[in-house]
């Protein structure tokens, strides 16, 4: 499919305001608590849709209509929602558990609790880990993102992969987290504006509009939510959603350095848990507006039949996006596209620059930066600026050093009374 002048104009804009904007939130950093943790100092409400833009990612964006769409690509009905409501128990456990534990002291990752508990080679080896994984996970989530673009608008996989990345890398690596969370917020509005804006061009392609959509979705069983069967062969039961959604959400939102960075960023442990717990509850209207895209989807190919039948699930809705968005929007939606492809991978970068940053490459070379001399025991003198290095190389008067962190404590200290 070629772009539209429009389209194209419309996409670049968006391209180089994201990457400006995010350029632009990111100035004035002094520190390494600057760049890794905005100072501590980000609002609660843009950690709030950090985290909702994190963890959507394209292939989440384009496969969850596909799931209310028919019940061979999910369940062809509302199901699906019973994972979110496990992710809201989840995240209320973490935040009440876990999230207090990143306030005590001035951590610069979420492995800087296993040092102070197991050693700091315990701490190396899980920061190790995440950066592998997190490595192979971001490859994955790049080239698909790369594919699904590649099939939507004939792009080679070479062209996809660099567009994807490149304005990513910019803002990420110049403007540090502070960059990374705006830039999320700003991503979070332009994909559920996409998403909202398809929703309402397929109600205007059916006749009787979104009303009827929802009616004859009631009429035939399909808004469905819950499901208490024992059966283990069914995948969507109200218990897998509870205990799976709860126990996926403790690891990834209680453990995993990408969301634990943005707590240590907050200004109080108060900031923090508000953040992750009212993330729950949005993610379940984020879904559930997918869902409703599949149903207004499968209202839609009723009535006009797709000339071959949908091998996947989230060929349905990319198929749409591609044939049957009017000139302009096709624009908007393909920045929905990149945004929820950018807001995951720029937060999986930052997150894996200050774990390499703090619990590998400072405990060997901390004391070799700009602004540190070496001293007795190999600990490091505090520079003249806020110290950069990892809290386990720093000295006692170089720990107390750091203005941002010394605040934030004293907030963390005041939520716990």
């Amino acid at each position: 499919m070629g772009l539209s002048a429009l389209d194209l104009v419309l996409l670049c804009a968006y391209m180089l305001g994201t990457v400006g904007f995010g350029l632009w939130m990111g100035r004035g950093q002094k520190s390494a608590s600057d760049y890794l943790l905005g100072g501590r100092d980000l609002p609660w409400w843009t950690l709030l849709l950090s985290i909702v833009a994190t963890e959507t990612s394209t292939a989440t964006f384009l496969s969850v209509p596909g799931i209310a769409y028919a019940a061979k690509f999910g369940t062809g009905d509302l199901r699906f929602l019973q994972l979110p409501l496990g992710y809201i128990v989840g995240r209320t456990i973490a935040a009440y558990t876990l999230v207090p534990m990143y306030c005590r002291g001035e951590l610069f990752t979420a492995y800087d609790v296993l040092r102070h508990k197991s050693g700091p080679a315990v701490r190396t080896l899980a920061s190790g880990l995440f950066l592998l994984t997190r490595t192979l996970a971001d490859g994955l989530r790049l080239y698909l993102t790369a594919v699904v673009l590649q099939t939507m608008f004939g792009w080679s996989l070479p062209v996809a992969v660099l567009l994807t990345s490149a304005g990513t890398l910019a803002y990420t690596v110049v403007g540090g987290i502070k960059a990374v969370v705006w830039t999320d917020v700003a991503q979070f509005f332009v994909y559920m504006a996409g998403a909202g804006a398809a929703l309402l061009v397929i109600g205007g392609k059916v006749d009787g509009g979104l009303s009827q959509i929802a009616s004859d979705a009631a009429a035939s069983g399909r808004l469905r939510v819950f499901d208490f069967g024992l059966d283990f062969s069914t995948p969507y039961t109200f218990w897998a959603g509870l205990l799976g959604g709860a126990v996926l959400t403790i690891g990834s939102h209680g453990v995993d350095q990408m969301i634990v960075q943005r707590y240590l960023s907050a200004r109080s442990l108060g900031d923090a848990q508000k953040a992750l717990l009212w993330s729950g509850p949005l993610v379940f209207a984020q879904f559930a507006l997918f869902l409703a895209i599949g149903h207004g989807l499968a209202a839609f190919y009723a009535a006009n039949p797709p000339a071959q039948p949908f091998g996947k699930g989230d060929a349905v809705f990319a198929d749409f996006l591609v044939h049957h968005l009017p000139i302009g929007l096709v624009g908007l939606v393909l920045g929905a596209v990149f945004s929820a492809a950018m807001s995951t991978l720029s937060s999986s970068l930052s997150a894996s620059a200050g774990a390499l940053v703090n619990d590998s490459w400072s405990t060997t070379s901390c004391c070799r930066r700009p602004g540190t001399r070496r001293t007795r025991r190999s600990r490091c003198a505090p520079p003249s600026s806020p110290p950069c290095c990892s809290p386990a190389c720093r000295s006692p008067s170089a720990s107390a050093g750091s203005v941002a962190g010394r605040r934030w404590s004293a907030r963390c200290s005041r939520s716990r009374r």
